[in-house]
């Protein structure tokens, strides 16, 4: 009877045995997939590979300048953007494009763009920097004048060219130019020199450019003239075949 007992206990226990061991191992396989399902929706959330960048990263304007910037958004979500600098939030919108702002103060500021996550697509965000000088510089080529006609194959040494140039400041202190060179395009040979380094007052200053070289053949030439962002501007003239 006790041994009949003992066999009856040996049987239940294996049957509580396998019986837990199944339930484990079912969890176990159920906890795996729910792993492989949350992994599989994690990756398709962050391998979203639509664009969301700005158009331009870095900026650089000068004091005064009215711009505005873009970014590209192929998400199917609506970007929101703001305009900030050191003391904080000047402006925000709703776009891809931000309002024409006045940056009227010189420093750094942020363009940040932003779009909430949507469907399998990830929050984005992206930024551009916007440096405003202090100072500015138009370069009137337009009203440039030239001191005589040159002409093929002779020295244009002791010839000038004269242009106003507007300088302006935020504090008003003087802006300070030169040298600097300029070689001719569309024909070889000429060069515009401004050989020192002058402090340049807010106004209207007329700056005298000297002349040197020897033009290689006669028709249209270009001297280029660029101010402190590196934007150009332009004096074309020509050179004749005779006096």
């Amino acid at each position: 009877m006790k041994a009949l007992k003992a066999i009856l206990l040996s049987f239940l226990f294996l049957i509580n045995y396998f019986s837990y061991g199944k339930i484990s191992l079912n969890n176990n396989i159920s906890n795996i997939n729910s792993s492989l399902s949350i992994t599989k929706h994690l990756n398709e959330i962050t391998d979203c590979e639509n664009p969301f960048t700005v158009v331009k990263k870095n900026n650089q304007i000068e004091f005064g300048t009215t711009l505005s910037l873009m970014v590209i958004n192929n998400t199917d979500a609506i970007s929101t953007w703001q305009i900030q600098n050191n003391l904080g939030v000047l402006k925000t919108g709703v776009g891809n494009k931000t309002d024409d702002f006045l940056f009227s103060i010189p420093g750094k500021y942020r363009v940040i763009f932003s779009a909430p996550a949507s469907g399998t697509h990830t929050a984005h965000a992206d930024t551009a920097f916007v440096n405003v000088l202090p100072i500015k510089m138009i370069i009137h080529t337009e009203e440039a004048k030239i001191s005589s006609t040159p002409i093929v194959s002779q020295t244009v040494n002791g010839m000038y060219l004269l242009i106003p140039v507007e300088i302006s400041s935020f504090k008003g202190e003087s802006v300070e130019f030169g040298p600097f060179t300029s070689n001719s395009t569309g024909i070889d040979g000429i060069s515009a020199t401004f050989s020192k380094t002058e402090k340049l007052k807010p106004g209207i200053h007329e700056l005298r450019f000297e002349l040197t070289g020897t033009p290689s053949s006669a028709g249209p030439i270009q001297l280029g003239f660029f101010n402190f962002l590196g934007e150009g501007f332009f004096y074309n003239f020509l050179i004749s075949n005779t006096k």
